[in-house]
Formats: structure tokens, sequence, C-alpha cells
């Protein structure tokens, strides 16, 4: 769902009460930051923000002051939070140190998957493949899917090498 410039995925599994509804919407806020659903730059208005998650404006407040503590948001001069805009420069340092942090998981993982479980993900990959050159309404979607389903698969294999 899209309300203006703010993708909001359902999650039908909303919990209830104030501190538990500002958990939800720290939670969604998040990981739409986490998955570059909003550019650098970009504010996030209170209110309208509030409408798309479908809660009332308090918790959605206190979970953008949250993040704004957490400096994964900025105020701008209208105490407005806003998605910070990242240099070249740091961009880059972090992509990089991603690519050696992902590359030195991975590795580690892959001792750890069961030949159940690379079958399970072969058999996921090529129903994506499929869906995706068929212009299935996943490929609209993909890169939420992809990342919803690569952040669940790799928190599994990661609590089994616990």
């Amino acid at each position: 769902m899209r309300a203006g410039s703010i993708l909001v995925t359902p999650d039908h599994s909303r919990p209830e009460g104030r501190g538990a509804l500002a958990a939800y919407a720290y939670q969604q806020i998040r990981d739409q930051l986490i998955y570059c659903h909003y550019q650098g730059g970009e504010r996030l208005v209170l209110r309208p923000l509030a409408a798309a998650l479908g809660l009332s404006p308090t918790p959605v407040r206190e979970a953008l002051l949250r993040l704004i503590s957490e400096q994964a948001l900025e105020l701008d001069d209208r105490n407005t939070a806003c998605v910070p805009v990242t240099a070249r420069e740091v961009f880059l340092e972090i992509h990089g140190v991603r690519g050696d942090l992902e590359e030195r998981i991975t590795r580690e993982l892959a001792t750890h998957v069961t030949a159940d479980e690379i079958a399970v993900m072969r058999a996921k990959h090529h129903d994506f493949i499929l869906a995706y050159e068929a212009g299935s309404h996943m490929r609209r979607r993909w890169p939420m899917w992809f990342f919803t389903a690569r952040r669940h698969g790799f928190r599994g294999v990661c609590l089994r090498s616990g």
C-alpha cells in the first residue's frame, strides 16, 4: 500500500496496546528504511504516515522519535522527520563493508545448511524466476519480497547454526 510517498506493507498481526503499537510502528518504518523504500531527504510526515500504518499519530510519533534518537532519521528545520542523505563516499564504504560481511556470513552459514533446505531454496528461486519472467504481480514487488524472504531465510539458518 502507498500513502503519498509512503510505502507500507500491511501486517495483519498488528499488536494491541500503546507500547505495542509504538513498537509495531517502529518496526514497520525501520523495515522500510532498511529496504530503501524512502529516498534520502524524503520527509516522513506524521499524519499521512500514521494513516498509512492504520494507527493514531501518538505511537507513530514515538517510533519516529526513537528512530531519530538512533540517528536513522533526522529532523528538518520544521521538526519533521526526514531520511538522511548519504554522501557517495559513505555509501561506497557501507556497500563495501556490507559486501564483505555478507560474503563471510554466507560462507559460515553454508556449512550449516542441510540438503533439504538447499532443495527448498532452489524450488523457491525457480518459482520466483518463473513468476518474474511471466510478469507476475511479484515482479512489481520483487525487492520487498526478495529481501523479506532473504531475511527470514538467513534468520532460520542463523538460529540453527548458533
